[in-house]
């Protein structure tokens, strides 16, 4: 899975995430921000990222790829 690694900042508590690229819906490098295919209700309940040694855990990754791949068809947040 490739995957980038998202800080929600104020957005939901200052929580950092793992998205899979396929949910990112644009990157706006002079604002400093990542606007997701996904509703903040479905980026606040996504699995939560706490280190780096998660990006090689089997299975924490097949907990985020469940997690994404249950959504329905993505909305913007």
């Amino acid at each position: 899975m490739r995957h980038l690694i998202v800080d929600t900042g104020a957005w939901v508590f200052a929580k950092s995430v793992l998205v899979p690229v396929g949910v990112v819906a644009g990157i706006d490098t002079q604002e400093r921000k990542v606007t997701m295919a996904r509703t903040r209700e479905e980026m606040t309940s996504a699995p939560v990222f706490r280190t780096d040694r998660e990006t090689l855990d089997p299975v924490y990754l097949a907990q985020v790829g469940s997690y994404y791949r249950g959504l329905p068809p993505g909305r913007l947040a």
